[in-house]
């Protein structure tokens, strides 16, 4: 019973003296999650260092989806807002329409055609698919915000591996995305710029020609 206790407190001051700072550039051999992802080669690290950086762009990405289905969201409540505010605008004209302010109902007004019955059906059918694709974008958003947060999590505990190489990965891939978009502006910028040049070289030689033209007229 003793061994037993003596082994607990052995147990217990290795989970309090756990490594809370970050290891040697040169170390590659640790576990990362998961006792399968055991790395133990050079480019085992390195496969594992890529496939941390795109988690991270995964992460990223799914951000952005939730961003997409949240302003359709609102753009479907305020549609379906909308068509509300619509339908009972129609009723107060067809209230006014049939005289109920005066007092008195014309019944030809209140009499069902096919195509008031048509109209009803499709309005009835408009609402209710989108009430459906409401519903349907509640539940994704749920599902990626739910996939997300899951991602997040395992991307905080490899940064508690206290790994220098694979932090540097989480804040590669966290940071590739604003690279990407400098690099597209950048790129953007240069070919606006030639444009211009190439434009503005066109005009001067267009004028040359004119105005030697219009000389050799004289």
């Amino acid at each position: 019973m003793g061994d037993d206790m003596g082994n607990n407190m052995d147990d217990d001051m290795g989970m309090m003296m756990m490594p809370m700072t970050f290891s040697s550039w040169s170390s590659y051999k640790l576990m990362i999650l998961f006792t399968s992802w055991n790395v133990q080669t050079i480019p085992q690290y390195i496969a594992s260092w890529i496939l941390i950086v795109l988690l991270c762009i995964i992460s990223h990405m799914l951000r952005f989806l939730l961003l997409i289905i949240s302003v359709s969201m609102k753009l479907k409540r305020e549609s379906n807002h909308t068509i509300s505010t619509v339908n009972i605008n129609r009723a107060i004209g067809l209230g006014f329409d049939t005289g109920i302010n005066s007092g008195s109902i014309d019944n030809t007004h209140l009499m069902d055609n096919g195509d008031n019955k048509k109209k009803s059906i499709i309005d009835r059918t408009i609402d209710v698919l989108k009430s459906k694709s409401v519903m349907f974008l509640r539940v994704l958003h749920a599902l990626v915000s739910s996939l997300n947060y899951g991602l997040s999590l395992l991307l905080m505990l490899v940064a508690m591996t206290y790994n220098p190489g694979l932090f540097l990965a989480l804040v590669v891939g966290n940071a590739i995305i604003i690279i990407i978009i400098i690099i597209i502006i950048i790129i953007i910028t240069i070919i606006i710029i030639v444009i211009t040049i190439i434009i503005t070289i066109i005009i001067i030689i267009t004028i040359r020609i004119f105005l030697w033209r219009f000389n050799d007229n004289k």
